[in-house]
């Protein structure tokens, strides 16, 4: 069943990236970054009658406060990354975080993933990585090599690295609360951060021009989907392992990428789809 639902997030959190790519064409990066999360809150505050309170509020509270800045800064270098670069020069590098999430889980989780999870989670990485790679741009170190020119692709591995943090952090959260209680509360946290942000650098008149956009709706629509499916997956599972499944959302990018965006060559996507549901597949029956 976690399989299934990380799966029904990863689909939602590429949706929710296509569809902010789309939006940056006339929206700030920083106005997307509000929409994913402000716009996003009413379609999350439907689930409040089954939130339940942290009994911990203070070691809930630590938590909160180590991942909240990490995630701003983390969400600004995302959508500069997607009005800077192509989406599937882009996004394939968020492959690094399940691995990166390995050794944070360990740390702050105590989760230790047996072998065959270890393979399972290099697998996803490994089709990721092969999904990034182009006709245009050969060799294999290629998708590294894009570091050095394309900024976006430079600043998507610095969000990798935050969010093996981020995400377990939230895991922690999770734990100490209730799946929809870290989701609203965490939601709540980054719309009033990034209003007062966003505010500061637009002034006032920039909210009236993002929420009379029907595709920024669209965006925190996907964005809430993809939050509610993301808590309730990531309590059924290692975090390192759910991470890893929902970096098939790497794949369903690519393909926005592709035929949305029109961003160039489709031919590695085929072998990089194999290598990411192999390793799907280890992780759903060895691991």
């Amino acid at each position: 069943m976690w399989i299934i639902i990380t799966l029904v997030c990863a689909f939602f959190f590429a949706t929710s990236d296509a569809l902010s790519k789309a939006a940056l064409r006339d929206s700030p990066p920083f106005g997307v970054a509000w929409v994913r999360y402000a716009l996003g809150a009413p379609f999350l505050w439907v689930f409040l009658p089954w939130c339940r309170l942290p009994p911990e509020i203070g070691q809930y509270a630590l938590y909160f406060a180590l991942a909240m800045p990490l995630e701003i800064l983390a969400i600004v270098f995302y959508m500069r990354a997607l009005s800077r670069s192509p989406l599937s020069l882009t996004v394939p590098f968020l492959a690094f975080t399940p691995v990166a999430a390995i050794f944070t889980g360990w740390l702050i989780l105590g989760e230790k993933p047996n072998l065959a999870g270890i393979g399972g989670v290099f697998l996803v990485a490994g089709g990721a990585y092969v999904l990034s790679l182009r006709k245009e741009v050969p060799g294999l170190l290629s998708p590294f090599r894009l570091l050095l020119v394309e900024r976006g692709s430079l600043m998507m591995l610095a969000v990798a690295m935050i969010y093996s943090v981020t995400a377990i952090a939230g895991k922690k959260m999770v734990l100490l609360s209730s799946p929809f209680f870290m989701a609203i509360s965490y939601n709540l946290g980054m719309s009033i951060a990034l209003t007062f942000f966003l505010a500061l650098r637009h002034g006032p008149q920039i909210f009236p021009k993002l929420v009379t956009r029907p595709i920024l709706w669209a965006v925190g629509l996907s964005e809430s989907l993809h939050a509610a499916t993301h808590v309730i997956a990531i309590t059924m599972a290692p975090a390192a392992y759910m991470i890893a499944v929902k970096r098939v959302s790497l794949f369903f990018g690519v393909l926005y990428g592709i035929f949305l965006f029109r961003e160039g060559s489709a031919a590695f996507r085929l072998a990089g789809s194999l290598i990411m549901l192999l390793g799907v597949f280890t992780l759903a029956f060895f691991r």
